[in-house]
């Protein structure tokens, strides 16, 4: 796969789009830069109704020049959808990885997997993530965390959409769990020319699986944070996590990850 200076060569932006959570979003900053891959910039979209965010990321601007701030003013809007695409928008990398404000990176995460995505038929590579409360303690895995192997293993893409779809489950992971490229991926939450809301990541990683291999890694590189702040635990994205199913489901008989039978089961 090449040397660790030759990965160095590679450009990744982890991309941290930014809401309210200023004592989560030290944690997750300070993961970022404690990769040991170093050859990163980090782009934050704040997101916030108050300056919170801005007087903590503040003293980090003037000791790293490879952290980038933008303040929107007020938020965007769609649930932060506009906030993750304008981070996107804004990166300068060849590779992108989302870091959400209230996540944190292990130090080898960048470095084990762009090894992986050097292979130009590898377009998204993902591994074991773990749950923490808003402690940071781990909390114990769920289906969708489970490790669906005990070895780093590259499958084919078209079959990893096609197991997501039909189990329904999101065992690739949450936008921090994963790196792919800038170049392969339609737009933040986007597959098939549609816009999703509620299932962002299931459509990114459905979108890029059409673009080649996939990677899983059984180490945990990365944990999700589960807490009463996240914009996403309240009904309504209930309601609209169903729909969207649906549409995951039409959208991917139409990209030939399923069956036209399949569909209609």
């Amino acid at each position: 796969m090449g040397d660790i200076n030759k990965e160095n060569d590679v450009l990744v932006s982890i991309l941290i789009p930014a809401y309210n959570k200023p004592n989560f979003l030290k944690i997750a900053l300070n993961s970022a830069l404690q990769q040991t891959y170093k050859n990163i910039e980090i782009i934050i979209c704040d997101d916030s109704t108050n300056n919170q965010v801005q007087t903590m990321v503040e003293p980090y601007l003037s000791k790293y020049s490879n952290i980038k701030y933008f303040n929107n003013g007020e938020p965007l809007g769609a649930y932060g959808i506009e906030n993750s695409k304008k981070c996107l928008s804004l990166a300068n990398g060849e590779y992108i990885n989302y870091l959400f404000d209230d996540d944190k990176f292990y130090c080898a995460k960048i470095q084990k997997m762009v090894k992986y995505l050097k292979d130009d038929s590898v377009s998204l590579v993902t591994s074991r993530r773990s749950r923490i409360n808003s402690k940071g303690n781990v909390l114990p895995d769920i289906a969708a965390t489970k490790p669906i192997s005990n070895v780093d293993r590259i499958y084919d893409g078209k079959e990893i959409g096609r197991r997501m779809l039909l189990t329904q489950l999101n065992f690739i992971g949450e936008p921090t769990t994963a790196l792919f490229r800038k170049k392969d991926i339609e737009g933040f939450g986007m597959f098939m020319g549609r816009q999703y809301e509620c299932l962002v990541d299931m459509a990114m990683w459905l979108d890029l699986l059409l673009k080649g291999k996939f990677v899983y890694i059984p180490e945990i590189l990365s944990s999700f944070r589960i807490h009463r702040q996240q914009k996403t635990s309240n009904r309504q994205i209930g309601i609209l996590g169903k729909k969207e199913i649906r549409y995951l489901l039409e959208d991917g008989c139409k990209a030939g990850f399923i069956g036209e039978n399949e569909l209609k089961r």
